[in-house]
C-alpha cells in the first residue's frame, strides 16, 4: 500500500503498543522499549516518510501532514523534524516568490502604485495565512517549524519579483507596504479596504487589515525605509484632512509601538498632538477675533513642530495676496500673545 495507508496504521500501532507499555511494562523498560518501537515502525521508514512531505504541502494534505509530524516527532530533533524544518522552509519560500511573481505581471499592478502595493502586500499575506494555517492545525505551532516559516517569510517578503534591487525605492518591500497602508487610511480607497466578514464594521474590516499589513512589517529587512515612508503618508493625510478615521490612525500607531516601541511612534503621536492642538487654536482665534476680524472670509491653518515634521521650512519669505497677508497677520498677532518664544514659518 501506499506510505499514507502505512502511516495511518503505524499510527494506531503506535498507540496500542504505548497503551499495553503503560499497563505491563515497568516504567524504567519505557523509553528504551519506545525507542526500540520507534526503530522499527518509523525509522525504516524514515526516508520513504520525508519524500512525502513535500507533496503533501503541495496538496496542503493537513491530516496526513499532522501524523507524519507527529510519527518523526518519534525519532527526535535532528533525525525526524530537523529535514522536515529545511523542506517547509525551501517550500514556502518559493511558495511565496511564485505568488509575488504571479501577481507582477498583473495588468492592474502596472496601474498606479497603489494597486501594486495592494497585490503585493495580498500575495505575501495569502501565503502566509496558508502556512500559518497548516502549522498550527498540522505541527501544533513546532517551534522549529515556526522559525521555518518566519525565515521563509523575510527571505520571499523582501526579494521578489517587485522587489529585486534595493536601491530602487519604488520597489522595495518596505515602501510597497507603506503605501499599501497609506490607501488603507486615505480617503477615496474603499476598493483598497476589502469587505471584510459579513456584518462587521467598517472600523472592524479596517482593523483587520492594519493587523495583517503589520503581520507583514514584522518581517521587513529595512525599517528605517518604512519609518521614513509612513512619516511621509502620514503627514499629507494629516495636513490635507484625509485620514478615513481618526480611530483607523491611532490603530496602526498602536500596532507599531508593539512591535517597534515608543521610540519609533513618538514621532507621530507628536504630529497627531499638533494637529488637535491646531484644531483647538483656529476656534479660539475664531472666537477671540469675532468683532475685530480684518477679513470676511474662513481662514484656516495647521501649526506644526519642524522637529516633527517632514517639511522644510522655505528658504524665502511666502509672498501672499494682501487679502491673505490681513488674515496671517492677526493670527500671528494671535499667537504670539499666548506663545511669544515661538516663531511661525508659513508654507
Amino acid at each position: 500500500g501506499s506510505i499514507r495507508n502505512y502511516m495511518i496504521w503505524v499510527f494506531e500501532r503506535l498507540k496500542e503498543e504505548d497503551d499495553r507499555a503503560e499497563m505491563y511494562l515497568h516504567e524504567s523498560s519505557l523509553r528504551e522499549f519506545g525507542e526500540a518501537l520507534n526503530k522499527v515502525l518509523i525509522g525504516k521508514q524514515r526516508a520513504n516518510l520525508i519524500s512525502e512531505f513535500k507533496p503533501m504541502l503541495v496538496a496542503q494534505e493537513k491530516e496526513d501532514l499532522g501524523r507524519l509530524y507527529e510519527l518523526l516527532k518519534r525519532l527526535g530533533e535532528v533525525m525526524g523534524l530537523e529535514p522536515l524544518r529545511t523542506i517547509f522552509c525551501d517550500f514556502v519560500q518559493e511558495a511565496g516568490q511564485d505568488a509575488v511573481k504571479k501577481v507582477s505581471g498583473n495588468q492592474e499592478a502596472t496601474e498606479s502604485m497603489a494597486n501594486k502595493s495592494r497585490l503585493f502586500v495580498q500575495a505575501l499575506l495569502s501565503v502566509h495565512e496558508l502556512y500559518a494555517g497548516i502549522l498550527r492545525d498540522s505541527f501544533k505551532d513546532d517551534p522549529g517549524l515556526s522559525k521555518s516559516l518566519d525565515r521563509a517569510c523575510q527571505a520571499f517578503i523582501n526579494e521578489n519579483a517587485m522587489c529585486k534591487k534595493a536601491e530602487d525605492t519604488e520597489a522595495d518591500a518596505a515602501r510597497l507596504l507603506a503605501t499599501y497602508c497609506d490607501t488603507l487610511l486615505r480617503k477615496g480607497n474603499a476598493n483598497a479596504r476589502a469587505a471584510g466578514e459579513a456584518g462587521a464594521s467598517s472600523e472592524d474590516n479596517l482593523e483587520k487589515q492594519l493587523a495583517q499589513a503589520i503581520c507583514v512589517y514584522r518581517y521587513l529587512s529595512n525599517f528605517d525605509v518604512f519609518h521614513a515612508s509612513y512619516v511621509r503618508f502620514f503627514a499629507r493625510r494629516l495636513v490635507n484632512e484625509q485620514s478615513v478615521s481618526t480611530h483607523g490612525e491611532e490603530t496602526m500607531i498602536s500596532l507599531l509601538k508593539e512591535v517597534s516601541g515608543v521610540d519609533v511612534t513618538s514621532r507621530l503621536s507628536r504630529m497627531f498632538s499638533d494637529i488637535t492642538v491646531s484644531k483647538d487654536k483656529i476656534d479660539q482665534f475664531k472666537e477671540s477675533t469675532q468683532n475685530t476680524r480684518t477679513f470676511d472670509y474662513e481662514f484656516d491653518m495647521k501649526v506644526l513642530n519642524t522637529a516633527s515634521w517632514p517639511f522644510k521650512a522655505p528658504e524665502t519669505k511666502l509672498k501672499l495676496p494682501a487679502e491673505l497677508e490681513r488674515a496671517v497677520d492677526q493670527y500671528t498677532e494671535f499667537f504670539h500673545k499666548d506663545r511669544g518664544g515661538r516663531r511661525l514659518n508659513w508654507l
